[in-house]
């Protein structure tokens, strides 16, 4: 009995250790669905819950918690390597219309450790990769000048664009050659025309751009149950997300052009890794990682960089 009772009390300070140290071992089955999903590759995610930064990676099995007792965090994102995420706090709530003061960017090591400021008035928006060095893509105050900022070298913020107001949202294609923008009237940009033709007749909110050189885009409807997708010729059609009938919110690509993540089953109530059908038209598969109400400003990296999104398994 004696022996019984020292066991349980074991099980249960291993319990509390894991606790306090921000780490809960998820289920096995998730971490069988999530590679079984992405074929096989490791695959990083984060959000945001509460006033913490959360994180799930395929590789240790755990849902841990990055950073905590943050002030109003939102739109966390994964470096290329996984070893980094980069995220801004700032604004009176988890919002993406919240601009009543000045957000902040800041980068940290996924274990949490040597977070630093990027930059005291950017509302981050998404990363890029121009082939040497990862920027981290940021919206000043005024709603209307985007910067980038490199993540990991030393140099000055470099304007990107200064035109028009109110947009809240920049996303690039692997290229650098379009992207998307804004809130509440979507559309895209293409930045090879001088002068730059900025298209802002789409509607609908949250867009977000193909990680690849495809120029796929979409745009939420504003009733918040499917997606508008548009190819570079300018064709579009709908494809329903999970659970469709019921709102879902904060839609994102992640760098690999097959998946996305979003929440569901109720506005914040699930965070879901989602895959497009290969042609697009709809959504092939999804899983739910977590149920812990309400999560924010879920994104994925779907493999770590050396490798490439168009090159992965699944493609």
């Amino acid at each position: 009995m004696k022996l019984l009772k020292s066991f349980v009390i074991s099980i249960l300070f291993l319990i509390l250790i894991s606790h306090w140290a921000g780490e809960i071992h998820a289920d096995d089955d998730l971490v069988s669905q999530v590679l079984t999903l992405t074929s096989g590759v490791q695959t990083k995610i984060v959000w945001v819950e509460g006033t913490s930064v959360k994180g799930f990676d395929t590789n240790s099995g755990k849902i841990k918690t990055i950073l905590d007792n943050l002030a109003v965090p939102g739109r966390p994102l994964i470096s290329r390597d996984g070893s980094q995420v980069i995220f801004h706090t700032g604004g009176n709530k988890t919002g993406i219309k919240d601009f009543g003061k000045p957000h902040r960017t800041y980068r940290v090591n996924w274990n949490g450790t040597d977070r630093r400021l990027l930059t005291e008035n950017g509302y981050l928006c998404s990363l890029w990769f121009d082939g040497k060095t990862e920027y981290a893509i940021t919206m000043k105050s005024d709603r209307k000048t985007f910067l980038k900022l490199p993540l990991n070298k030393k140099g000055k913020p470099e304007i990107i664009l200064s035109k028009g107001k109110g947009r809240a949202e920049l996303q690039l294609s692997a290229d650098g050659r379009r992207g998307v923008h804004g809130i509440g009237s979507t559309g895209w940009i293409d930045f090879t025309r001088k002068p730059l033709k900025i298209h802002r007749r789409y509607g609908g909110c949250r867009p977000s751009i193909a990680p690849d050189n495809s120029y796929l885009w979409f745009r939420f409807y504003s009733s918040h149950d499917r997606l508008k997708l548009f190819d570079k010729k300018g064709e579009s059609w709908d494809v329903t997300l999970p659970y469709g009938k019921e709102e879902s919110y904060y839609p994102r690509w992640t760098n690999h052009v097959r998946y996305l993540t979003h929440t569901g089953r109720g506005r914040f109530n699930q965070l879901f890794l989602s895959k497009f059908a290969p042609d697009f038209r709809s959504i092939e598969a999804h899983i739910s990682i977590s149920g812990h109400a309400p999560i924010y400003h879920p994104s994925a990296r779907v493999g770590l960089a050396p490798q490439s999104p168009r090159v992965l398994p699944g493609s």
